[in-house]
């Protein structure tokens, strides 16, 4: 964990000050810990804390004791030193909240101690439930009645389960994670959400869309077009690397994450499309289903796979994937990185799905968007073809096409064929969108 200073402040009045705000809490930390020194003008010990300024949904587990008494209570306040105390003391409290920005309640735990050089003194520890689902953006820190005394002062910190030199990350949205051997901050959005920075940034993206369906007794889908910004590798279709995103702070950019396109539930017909993913400006199209033999195989991201005579396979989508194949049972849905393949013995094996791109995006490497394989002549003796590395399906042996991967944009397998019952196209992947950006 690592702790940081978001901002101090200190009662500079002779006469005192009604609280102590925070407002404008970044939402970039994962806990706050705040830290009160306060000393009241009145005879009233009872400081308390609001998130957002709110009194309510509040409820409180209290354990105090005064030196010569303990005793439980369903309030809850820090103890503070008041004016009858031991002149210049100050009572100290801590106040730590977990997963300030979740949409769910808010745990609280708060401590704190009165001073006082005489027979009684106070201290206390407590539990507090904020049962609301609005993110904290404020705190607001106030004796019940009375000012807060020249000198009080709050310190709020953020706390970051991430212990790198660099701190926090300047980004919320998706799952995030640092990578210290680029000293890069990671955002992995296996869900459509929204990413949005706290400041002005320069990012990487890797942007993959739905794989298609493959076809019922037929080809495989073509995987999610992969649009990739990240220096030194490379985008689908054979292309280079396209520019990284000059991001706005505080500004939302939504983010989709495609769906995989369904395999096809008739006889000899195509599946459908999988779906786009976006982020910000860029989109990536969702991949060419696969088709049977009455069926037309699809174009998108990457081609999907036909079955029969040759014919128009399928087109990729230019700068993000390869076409797909026409084969006699099922060729090959097109992958990121190649097209589609036919079977080694016509009539008998189905084709491969192309290959998908490697990224270390993340830090590991990891290769995406393979297309689906095409389905087996179980009759004539034929091999299913396999998807192509990348979470590519393979076609179906003796039955449905196999599914493409989650979240890696795979064309689904093809429907195989054993006279006289025809099977299924699989589904596509889903779709996944990264963000990547300097520490």
């Amino acid at each position: 964990m690592r702790k940081t200073l978001i901002q101090r402040k200190e009662v500079t009045d002779a006469g005192g000050a009604a609280s102590i705000e925070f407002t404008d809490i970044p939402q970039t930390y994962t806990d706050l810990y705040l830290v009160v020194s306060a000393r009241n003008t009145t005879t009233n010990d009872e400081c308390w804390v609001y998130p957002n300024g709110s009194t309510s949904n509040l409820s409180y587990r209290l354990l105090r004791s005064n030196g010569s008494s303990v005793l439980t209570s369903t309030t809850g306040r820090f103890y503070m030193s008041i004016s009858s105390d031991t002149s210049n003391t100050f009572g100290t409290g801590e106040c730590y909240i977990t997963n300030y920005t979740t949409s769910a309640s808010k745990m609280m735990t708060q401590t704190s101690a009165s001073e006082n050089n005489a027979t009684t003194a106070y201290m206390g520890i407590q539990a507090v439930l904020w049962n609301d689902t609005t993110a904290i953006s404020s705190l607001e820190i106030k004796f019940s009645s009375g000012n807060l005394a020249q000198y009080s002062s709050a310190s709020l910190y953020g706390v970051s389960k991430y212990n790198v030199s660099s701190g926090s990350p300047k980004a919320t949205g998706g799952i995030i994670s640092y990578d210290s051997a680029t000293d890069k901050w990671v955002h992995v959005f296996a869900a459509s959400g929204t990413f949005t920075p706290s400041e002005n940034l320069t990012a990487e993206y890797l942007v993959v869309a739905g794989g298609g369906g493959g076809g019922n007794v037929g080809g495989g889908g073509g995987a999610g077009g992969y649009r990739s910004s990240v220096s030194g590798e490379s985008s689908g279709g054979g292309a280079s690397a396209e520019t990284p995103l000059s991001l706005t702070a505080s500004t939302g950019y939504t983010v989709t994450i495609g769906a995989g396109g369904a395999g096809s539930t008739t006889l000899s017909g195509a599946g459908t499309n999988g779906v786009d993913s976006t982020f910000a400006t860029i989109t990536s199209d969702g991949g060419g289903a696969g088709s049977g033999g009455s069926g037309t195989p699809q174009n998108g991201g990457s081609g999907g796979g036909g079955r029969g005579a040759p014919g128009t396979a399928g087109t990729g989508t230019a700068g993000q994937g390869f076409d797909g194949v026409f084969y006699d049972i099922g060729g090959g849905g097109g992958g990121a990185s190649e097209d589609g393949k036919e079977g080694v013995t016509s009539g008998r094996d189905g084709g491969d799905g192309g290959d998908g791109v490697s990224s270390s995006i993340t830090g590991s490497s990891i290769t995406r968007a393979g297309g689906g394989g095409g389905g087996r002549n179980v009759t004539l003796g034929g091999t299913r073809g396999l998807g192509g590395a990348g979470g590519g399906a393979n076609g179906g042996l003796n039955d449905t096409g196999f599914t493409g991967l989650l979240n890696t944009g795979g064309g689904g397998g093809g429907g195989s064929f054993s006279n006289p019952t025809s099977y299924n196209g699989g589904a596509g992947g889903s779709g996944v969108v990264i963000v990547r950006y300097s520490a």
